[in-house]
């Protein structure tokens, strides 16, 4: 895999927290369209290889390649708002995100001509975690998306911020660290992306 960690909301001033910037960050389609130009210049970068047979351009077409996108908390809202836009995403994975369905359903990739990608997009959630609190509304806008093939995960007991050890650090109720549903998660992210992500292994040649 080639890693590509997307800054949605850069914060060389330190205005992460101002008032300004926490309206902007609970805007979908803000949001959306950040996280959706990340995947664009990620596809971009990648849509050429270096050339092994020396020509002029010293760059030769490559496969396609296959897009995948992982997400915690806001960065899980973003994961699923990038599937739900039709990215050029192969597998999107939500760890514990703030999850609603005010963001409607519509492509906004800067291709704005070509045809949506068919995503798989796999969300892990607590049961307990109080950000997702139109949880069945999403759930039902998920499904009236032709192209996303979405499963939802929900581990009993588990609040927000799961897969996080430090979690346990915080004394707000709403955030622990759960070890089980950690490892599951993780676990099922990664069987996730295998499946949709990793090129079939080619058979090998015929014996001589």
């Amino acid at each position: 895999y080639v890693a590509f960690v997307a800054a949605l909301y850069g914060d060389a001033a330190g205005d992460a927290w101002t008032p300004e910037w926490t309206k902007r960050r609970r805007e979908g389609l803000d949001l959306r369209a950040r996280a959706v130009a990340a995947v664009d210049a990620l596809a971009a970068r990648l849509g050429t290889t270096p050339s092994s047979s020396g020509s002029s351009s010293g760059t030769t077409p490559a496969k396609k390649p296959r897009l995948g996108a992982v997400g915690f908390c806001l960065g899980g809202r973003a994961a699923a708002e990038v599937a739900k836009a039709g990215a050029k995403l192969a597998a999107a994975v939500s760890f514990h995100g703030v999850l609603d369905d005010a963001t409607p359903v519509a492509p906004t990739s800067a291709d704005s001509d070509a045809t949506p990608t068919s995503t798989a997009l796999l969300v892990l959630h607590g049961e307990r975690d109080p950000f997702a609190p139109r949880l069945d509304a999403f759930r039902a806008q998920l499904r009236d998306v032709d192209r996303l093939a979405a499963d939802l995960v929900v581990f009993a007991g588990a609040t927000h911020g799961f897969s996080n050890p430090a979690q346990r650090l915080n004394e707000n109720p709403n955030f622990d660290y759960d070890d089980r549903a950690a490892t599951l998660g993780w676990r099922l992210a990664e069987a996730h992306l295998d499946t949709y992500l990793r090129r079939p292994t080619p058979p090998p040649p015929p014996p001589p």
